[in-house]
């Protein structure tokens, strides 16, 4: 059985979340500056932003610009040139800016807050997810099978404990075939990829992956050598006979083994954002290959993606100048990924199903040897990134509306 702390541990989902700066539009100020060409927003609590004629017409929600649909009819590209706001006022709770090319953009303050660019609302932002990503994951929180079949509020519940601490392990499931479908349909369809809709991770002869194999499993992500890897994984352990030898799982989380080393060497860090890694699956029947670098960041530096999956990784194809470089980084990245004072460990045990974020949470499993007819048996499956996120943000819209800002 897994540690008590581990299968007890409680996850409080309204903490750690950020807090939006939502204020009605009668509440705030408004200056126009640059002769037309912003206006500057005062909220409530005195945080500036400053959004432009040119951001606002090309986002404005009026029925004209916008269907039923949310989607848009007025494209940026017909913003004219050096475009002017010439009024700015207030109804209700929507901002109204007229612009002197006659039309009058609408926006309800609650989505100029929401889409602010200015820099204390980016830093909040980037703040905020730091701290998410870089949470330490000392116990694995734990929910029912029962409570998220229940209704809505068990499913919000996995999805917000997955989206914060990356792990999540269901208690009580029934020991039947494609339960773990069951339990990824409550969030959106499995991913079908070449091992099928689910599959079993069990030992047999001659396997076209380590997995199916009692050989140990370096810390990994599955499935880097398609453009869309999967988002989530679903593991129900429907067999673990007490007279297996090992075969423990640990976990790692990659976001913040990247944080350490940006922190630490901060020039390894940039040669992995830098240089594309080879990710491949190449056998008798598939022949797949992409490219990309281990650590991923967006326009401001931030993190945004790992990817990391030794075990399927072909040969480098990089600047002669980055080869040693790339070499050196590879190797203090994996010493903070495999730092075991950040690893969790612990035996699965029959009728739980352990669900982890692929693109963030690293796994991997211990060798282990089976006696006679003893054997270790789970069946998994995926689901698609942007299915889980799609759902992800619907339900945050419903249930915690004021932290979905953060999640953009």
């Amino acid at each position: 059985m897994p540690p008590a702390s581990l299968l007890n541990a409680t996850c409080d989902t309204e903490t750690a979340q950020p807090r939006s700066k939502r204020a009605r539009a009668d509440e705030l100020e408004t200056h126009l500056g640059q002769n037309g060409r912003s206006v500057k927003i005062r909220w409530a609590d005195e945080d500036c932003c400053t959004y432009h004629a040119v951001w606002l017409r090309a986002n404005c929600m009026c029925h004209s610009c916008h269907d039923a649909s949310q989607q848009r009819l007025y494209l940026p590209h017909h913003v004219p040139d050096n475009l002017k706001l010439l009024t700015a006022s207030v109804r209700g709770d929507n901002f109204e800016f007229t612009t002197d090319d006659g039309h009058t953009c609408v926006h309800p303050a609650s989505r100029l807050q929401e889409f602010s660019y200015s820099e204390s609302s980016i830093v909040s932002r980037i703040t905020h997810r730091r701290k998410f990503m870089t949470m330490p994951v000392s116990r694995v929180p734990v929910m029912s099978y029962d409570e998220l079949m229940e209704g809505e509020r068990g499913i919000w519940k996995w999805m917000n404990l997955l989206q914060r601490h990356g792990i999540v392990t269901f208690t009580g499931v029934p020991d039947e075939a494609h339960q773990v479908a069951r339990i990824a349909s409550r969030i959106a369809p499995v991913q079908p990829t070449i091992y099928g809709d689910t599959w079993d991770v069990v030992a047999k002869a001659n396997p076209e992956n380590i997995a199916y194999s009692p050989l140990g499993l370096v810390l990994h992500m599955d499935l880097l050598a398609y453009e869309s890897a999967p988002g989530v994984q679903l593991l129900h352990c429907r067999r673990f006979d007490d007279g297996i030898i090992g075969g423990g799982s640990f976990f790692s989380d990659s976001f913040a083994a990247a944080y350490r080393l940006q922190e630490k060497a901060p020039h390894h860090f940039e040669v992995l954002t830098r240089v594309h890694a080879t990710f491949h699956k190449h056998n008798e029947d598939q022949h797949m290959v992409y490219r990309r670098p281990h650590i991923v960041i967006d326009d401001r530096g931030e993190l945004v993606a790992v990817n990391w999956s030794p075990p399927f990784e072909g040969p480098l194809q990089a600047k002669e100048e980055d080869v040693e470089a790339y070499y050196q980084a590879y190797k203090a990245f994996a010493k903070e990924i495999e730092d075991e004072r950040h690893l969790l460990r612990f035996r699965m045990s029959p009728n739980t199903c352990t669900t982890f974020l692929n693109r963030r949470i690293l796994h991997a499993r211990d060798e282990y040897k089976a006696v006679g007819e003893q054997q270790r048996v789970l069946e998994g499956c995926y689901i698609l990134q942007d299915d889980f996120l799609n759902r992800f943000r619907k339900f945050s819209s419903k249930y915690a509306p004021d932290t979905l800002w953060a999640y953009y």
